[in-house]
């Protein structure tokens, strides 16, 4: 069997995912790698060491959900060290973001910076894809919630902590689609993927792949959802979501926009469709789920 090197394991995804390999394959042939260390491989993909290269000396497919950026600049390590290890290298699974799409436009400079970085990398990736002849599937996947062994995302927990510590908030009575994907429907795409890539039989693939979750959802609807879920395991008291014409809204919180506009851009995308991408359902052939899949 290949080696399965997987990198950014500490994060919830990579939790999540080393739960469902480990029940399908044994542990002798899976390396996993965190910049943290034990009880994993400590591996710092921003400051790589030769010493993971006796790793890849048989065939392997590397599986990041790391950075995009960070395994983009390993493997670049790994050219100017051996090139020829490249050749080794099978298959390559990376997570990448969406926000290669929403954030093209943007005008502040830590989400154009965010979009160079990531559009950089995917287009590296191809090129050595292509170079090398190895299998890469980039996954750009939507808004990611969800929490695994003390690891957590940044995007739904945060606002249930903002309704655990607030008993009102306003938004903008119009808002924007929202598909929320769960850690562990995403980590299910990622090795349904890697089993794709187990199955092409010498077939070369390279796909970007935009996923979502089950259901699509209004902004509203979303931290109506999140609201109920927490009333229901009474994580939260009454909290009240009080909905305000949006140039009013706009009008309040323009005053943000001087001192940080990153978060003044990220109110205004309230508004914004960020949906219709593929289900994830579709991808691991599973029935749809409602948002949340599990408590939060």
């Amino acid at each position: 069997m290949k080696n399965i090197h997987v990198f950014g394991i500490s994060t919830p995804v990579g939790q999540s995912f080393k739960k469902i390999i480990c029940k399908h394959y044994k542990k002798n042939n899976i390396f996993f790698y965190s910049r943290i260390g034990h009880p994993y491989i400590k591996f710092d993909l921003q400051m790589p060491k030769k010493n993971i290269i006796k790793n890849i000396k048989s065939k392997s497919t590397i599986i990041s959900f790391a950075p995009i950026w960070h395994i983009s600049f390993f493997l670049k390590y790994l050219i100017s060290t051996n090139k020829k290890i490249l050749n080794n290298i099978d298959s390559v699974i990376v997570l990448s973001s969406t926000s290669v799409l929403t954030k093209k436009f943007s005008t502040n400079k830590f989400d154009k910076d965010l979009y160079n970085s990531l559009k950089f990398s995917e287009d590296y990736l191809i090129d050595l894809s292509n170079k090398f002849n190895f299998n890469l599937s980039i996954i750009r996947p939507t808004l990611i919630y969800g929490s695994i062994n003390n690891y957590s995302d940044k995007n739904v927990t945060k606002i249930a902590k903002i309704m655990k510590i607030l008993p009102i908030i306003f938004i903008p009575k119009e808002t924007g689609l929202r598909q929320p994907i769960h850690i562990n429907q995403l980590a299910q795409v990622v090795f349904q993927i890697f089993e794709n890539f187990r199955n092409s039989r010498n077939k070369k693939i390279v796909e970007i792949i935009e996923v979502g979750g089950d259901i699509s959802l209004s902004y509203f609807e979303m931290l109506c959802s999140i609201r109920h879920n927490l009333l229901k395991t009474k994580k939260a008291n009454i909290f009240k979501i009080i909905r305000i014409p949006n140039k009013l809204f706009y009008l309040l919180t323009f005053p943000i926009y001087f001192i940080s506009p990153k978060i003044f851009e990220s109110f205004l995308r309230i508004q914004a469709d960020l949906s219709g991408f593929t289900r994830c359902g579709s991808i691991i052939n599973k029935k749809k789920l409602k948002f949340p899949i599990e408590d939060i």
